[in-house]
């Protein structure tokens, strides 16, 4: 018996039968997180705040989006419902990128961590 084979089998069937939930999915660096995990073959849950083009966009993508507010336990609960893990993506405010350089960079630097442990998930 292969080993590594066998590992790699439980892998794919790990992906193809979980369900990690992307909140703030529709923002700069939900989109691109819901993006990779689709590519590698998980199944994701989309949380948006509004049905609108981003959100059709990870639909046809192949993410279930959940319509809902991460203030609103209601729709955090339908959220998270059936899902096996979390990437938890908080929106920034409006003016963050030119408010203030500090958290700008920080966000961008935030971004690419986020961004590598989707990659090597």
């Amino acid at each position: 018996m292969n080993v590594n084979a066998t590992a790699t089998d439980q892998i794919k069937s790990d992906r193809s039968t979980k369900t990690i939930l992307v909140t703030g999915a529709a923002g700069d660096t939900g989109r691109p997180t819901v993006k990779l995990l689709l590519e590698r073959g998980h199944k994701v849950k989309a949380l948006v705040r509004k049905d609108d083009e981003r959100a059709r966009t990870l639909r046809d993508q192949g993410a279930d989006v959940v319509v809902g507010d991460m203030l609103d336990i209601s729709s955090m609960r339908k959220a998270a419902d059936g899902v096996s893990s979390a990437y938890f993506v908080y929106p920034m405010p409006i003016d963050w990128r030119s408010s203030n350089p500090e958290l700008r960079q920080k966000t961008l630097a935030a971004t690419r961590s986020g961004t590598w442990c989707v990659e090597t998930a």
